[in-house]
């Protein structure tokens, strides 16, 4: 789930401890290697956002030679719904018009009567598509039209959020296409990559 790290005055070695009550319901367990703690899920547990959405760990970091407490830490743990994959090939054809629907992009894992909120928080370029606050469909917005040759496609940043928490975001790349035949699909895939290689920055 994640790592922490504390650091000996004396340059020795390190150990990490669960606080009293600072491992509810036992979820955690702790791994040393070279004073690097990492925290994950123990063994034959399994977090279920039905039965419990956040648990509370507080890790005691002891320094091994004089038994000098170093640190506390206290990290919050959210279990959340998620979208199936983080990104999302998808395609429109050339010339659709308002209402056309993209697809539908939802938090999988929902509880029985959560309800989830779904935005379009970014990539929406003159506000082209809308999402069903609801529902997570993404479609073509009242009174708009895609035209290939002003824009060949868009990467929208969508997120569901249940409450004030934000469970998780996504990105669907939508590619404006003569056609949306299986070959364009794969091509609407790609252009993840695509999308993905220009955002990186090479040293």
């Amino acid at each position: 789930m994640f790592d922490l790290t504390a650091t000996a005055a004396g340059g020795g070695g390190i150990t990490y401890d669960f606080k009293a009550g600072g491992n509810p319901d036992s979820i955690a367990a702790i791994t040393v290697a070279t004073n690097v703690a990492s925290i994950n899920v123990a063994t034959g547990v399994t977090l279920n956002y039905d039965t419990k959405s956040q648990y509370v760990l507080t890790i005691v970091a002891t320094e091994t030679a004089d038994t000098s407490t170093l640190g506390t830490a206290t990290v919050t743990i959210n279990i959340g719904m998620a979208f199936a994959k983080g990104q999302f090939g998808a395609c429109i054809v050339d010339g659709s018009s308002a209402g056309t629907v993209v697809g539908t992009y939802a938090l999988v894992d929902v509880a029985s009567g959560t309800t989830v909120a779904y935005t379009i928080t970014g990539g929406n370029t003159n506000t082209d598509f809308t999402i069903g606050a609801a529902t997570g469909q993404i479609s073509l917005d009242t009174g708009k039209t895609v035209v290939q040759t002003t824009l060949g496609g868009y990467t929208l940043a969508i997120k569901g959020t249940v409450g004030a928490l934000d469970h998780d975001t996504a990105s669907v790349w939508i590619s404006v296409q003569d056609s949306c035949s299986g070959t364009v699909q794969i091509a609407a895939a790609l252009g993840i990559i695509i999308a993905s290689l220009a955002a990186m920055h090479f040293i």
